[in-house]
């Protein structure tokens, strides 16, 4: 890719083009934003600065659409190529971002080799701070890291989030949180997978995720023992079954390339 991008992603899921200027795009239609056209100039105003102008004005209206779940995406051609990400820690999930990457991939903006650079504000003390900042860069050698590598990783923290909010898949471990988690999606079925390894001899489990249900299996005797799901549509459970081989789990077979783990606290 050669030229220069700008996306802005919405809260619900919906990718605006917005040409070079992410506040050019605010000020056009301001009531994608919940804001108004007199409120924008009001912030420039504050700051004495010119309409449109890229200074603190424009960093406060940023700032602002990001705090209510908006997420600023550019690609840059040149210096830190690749996509950056930005957008707010807590208010956006990682899953949406992998959606937003998703997106970018589905229409042909996005390609595996490109680089993705990620950076997560909070506020601290009053100011946005960075607060995550992760480079996944893509290896001409190796044809490892970058859009893949991300995706992986942002899998990852979904799950994550998944298990710090869901106290079901907690409560049938007994009440530990698994302390390992082994994550990779299997673009063909549609799924994706995960393996749950806890430190207290509680034996890896199997989380298998479809657009709309998330199934836990039993992999301590190496066979699939279904324990819960989401929902009570047994075809999941089936299809699940069915991929993973017959009641018996093939783990190796789901090739986790890019293994990438991560310690819950």
């Amino acid at each position: 890719m050669s030229v220069t991008q700008a996306v802005w992603y919405s809260p619900t899921g919906k990718m605006y083009d917005v040409g070079q200027k992410h506040i050019t795009f605010i000020l056009d239609h301001p009531d994608l934003f919940g804001t108004t056209a007199e409120d924008l100039r009001a912030v420039f105003k504050k700051f004495k600065e010119p309409i449109g102008w890229e200074g603190k004005a424009r960093s406060e209206i940023m700032l602002s659409a990001m705090r209510d779940g908006w997420t600023r995406i550019r690609y840059y051609a040149t210096g830190n190529e690749g996509w950056t990400f930005e957008y707010f820690s807590g208010v956006v999930t990682s899953r949406h971002i992998r959606e937003a990457m998703d997106t970018l991939l589905t229409e042909g903006k996005a390609h595996g080799d490109d680089n993705v650079h990620v950076h997560a504000f909070s506020d601290r003390n009053g100011e946005a701070v960075v607060v995550r900042e992760d480079d996944y860069e893509f290896d001409v050698e190796t044809h490892e890291g970058g859009v893949m590598q991300f995706l992986d990783s942002a899998l990852v923290e979904t799950l994550k989030e998944f298990f710090e909010k869901d106290r079901t898949l907690v409560e049938s471990s007994r009440g530990n949180m698994p302390t390992k988690v082994y994550a990779r999606e299997i673009p063909e079925t549609g799924m994706k997978f995960a393996e749950l390894r806890w430190d207290d001899g509680l034996g890896p489990m199997v989380l298998a995720v479809t657009e709309s249900e998330t199934v836990l299996f039993s992999r301590a005797t190496g066979k699939l023992k279904h324990i819960l799901s989401t929902d009570t549509d047994p075809s999941t459970v089936d299809s699940v079954k069915d991929h993973l081989g017959d009641g018996t789990i093939h783990w190796e077979k789901l090739n986790f390339r890019d293994v990438i783990g991560f310690k819950l606290s």
